[in-house]
């Protein structure tokens, strides 16, 4: 099985309702790990000030408290995933990347044998690409030239990654020093026509800090990707949705178990009292 990881529309979706139903810059906690590891290495200023790399045809976002209208945008562009109707109090974004890359001079089709069975292939020419060794990789990587200032990497995988180990592993990789480099005639590799739905549900429950009004919190989040890369180039799209929804804070606290208690005088070195109380000590109701 294939994994894959987009990050820049779950950005675009998380910032997307800001200055309409949520603060401008507001701020998230994370209950578990990975969104903590999100919210430190990829929810950055940083990181939020380069959706600006992006033109409104390659990353745009929707918000609405309508998941028909939610729906129709993302049937329009393609996609299969769909928003649930929301309740009163709650919202949703769409973020929608698109982003279609040429290589540097189209390449031909051809085939290739992976364990006795043949797959389509592209072949570039070497004006497309420069090979080279990077430290701590154990095999070549392929840095293919494009008509825009997108780049391409690839190179031959030992193991399975996903989620943050697969964008971190190429991020080094792509930032390594090179140690060797390579001469080739051409290269060739296995076209491909991926469409998955990337699970997502890590951000459900993540919340809003208590400087907005309503503290909301992510309710459902899911994810489709598709990647197309033949001998022409490649094209990326990946359709985010996030639903939103208030964090109710009960009225009511209610102590309906056995339960403990201490009476403290200011002061004091040891309470006044301290007590283990059950059912067989309340008061019964006439």
């Amino acid at each position: 099985m294939s994994f894959s990881t987009v990050l820049y529309p779950i950005i675009a979706a998380l910032m997307a309702p800001e200055g309409t139903f949520l603060p401008l810059n507001t701020q998230w906690h994370a209950i578990n790990k990975q969104q903590e590891y999100f919210l430190e290495q990829f929810y950055t200023d940083k990181v939020k000030a380069q959706l600006s790399l992006f033109s409104q045809d390659e990353l745009k976002s929707y918000v609405s408290q309508d998941h028909n209208e939610l729906n129709a945008i993302a049937e329009q562009k393609g996609f299969d995933l769909k928003f649930q109707k929301l309740d009163a109090g709650k919202f949703a974004t769409l973020s929608i990347l698109d982003i279609s890359i040429k290589w540097l001079h189209e390449g031909l089709k051809t085939e290739l044998e992976f364990h006795g069975t043949k797959y389509k292939a592209a072949l570039l020419e070497s004006a497309n690409f420069e090979i080279f060794d990077v430290a701590d990789h154990h095999h070549p990587i392929v840095k293919i030239k494009t008509k825009t200032s997108d780049t391409v990497f690839l190179t031959k995988a030992d193991k399975p990654l996903a989620g943050f180990e697969l964008t971190n592993t190429y991020i080094k990789l792509w930032h390594s020093q090179i140690t060797h480099t390579y001469y080739y005639d051409s290269i060739i590799f296995p076209t491909v026509q991926l469409n998955q739905m990337v699970d997502i549900a890590w951000l459900q429950g993540m919340r809003t800090d208590d400087s907005t009004s309503i503290p909301y919190e992510i309710g459902a989040a899911v994810q489709q990707t598709k990647f197309k890369m033949d001998e022409t180039g490649a094209h990326v799209e990946s359709a985010v949705g996030i639903t939103f929804r208030p964090v109710s804070l009960p009225k009511i606290y209610s102590i309906d178990t056995p339960f403990y208690i201490a009476i403290v005088r200011e002061g004091s070195i040891i309470p006044i009292l301290v007590a283990y109380i059950d059912p067989s000590d309340w008061e019964k109701a006439e």
